[in-house]
């Protein structure tokens, strides 16, 4: 089942072209690697899935059901796309709970801190809730941003480098979580130079540098 379309995408900042002519069709419940040297446009092509960028040219089409998904964009990137960013993108002079509570902006239900406290457990990072972050491990703060996207429960997870500044042993949490993600039927795109992804992936798509020119 289709969930995310690119049609002949390419993007261009200025003079530099990152992106040429990139069309693939990526399913539900597989792990995608994008892999490519530094400049071939991984994160960029994350960005316009995600919807943090528009392409110059072409289009991405989401779907649910396998049906045109029609909702507004800020509905669509609010609910059903979850980015885990290279950098963690969390308030570092604000606790756990306050970088949570971002993801649950829009839950109206009364049980937040039950979910948080679940996908906590989830990460290994149980009674972490009040913890200010800058007093993390770089390691416990990717795991923080992992926990805030499986709040989200969203349909697509877009990661960037996720494990690229981790030990092994939290490269490790993050992966086996990224499985059971998959199992649990998310789409999965991942942007890494880690070799390790390309033994559980499922497709593997190389950008060359200057174009989008791919092999699975």
């Amino acid at each position: 089942m289709m969930v995310v379309e690119c049609k002949d995408i390419s993007k261009s900042f200025g003079e530099n072209q990152v992106l040429k002519g990139f069309s693939y069709k990526f399913e539900k419940g597989k792990i995608y690697v994008l892999y490519g040297v530094s400049g071939s446009g991984k994160s960029t092509l994350l960005n316009l899935i995600g919807g943090i960028d528009k392409p110059s040219s072409g289009e991405v089409i989401y779907y649910k059901n396998d049906v045109v998904d029609t909702s507004s964009k800020t509905i669509l990137f609010r609910k059903r796309i979850a980015y885990l960013f290279q950098n963690y993108a969390l308030v570092d002079n604000k606790s756990v709970k306050y970088n949570l509570e971002i993801a649950l902006s829009y839950d109206n239900s009364k049980n937040k801190t039950e979910k948080m406290n679940l996908v906590l457990e989830r990460v290994g990072l149980s009674d972490y809730l009040d913890k200010m972050i800058y007093t993390l491990s770089g390691g416990e703060q990717q795991r923080v941003a992992l926990a805030r996207a499986l709040l989200k429960e969203s349909d697509i997870i877009l990661a960037d480098e996720p494990t690229g500044n981790l030990d092994d042993k939290n490269a490790e949490v993050v992966i086996s979580i990224f499985k059971q993600l998959r199992d649990e039927g998310k789409t999965i795109i991942i942007a890494t130079h880690d070799v390790e992804f390309s033994q559980f992936s499922d497709e593997k798509i190389v950008l060359k540098s200057k174009n989008s020119n791919r092999t699975k």
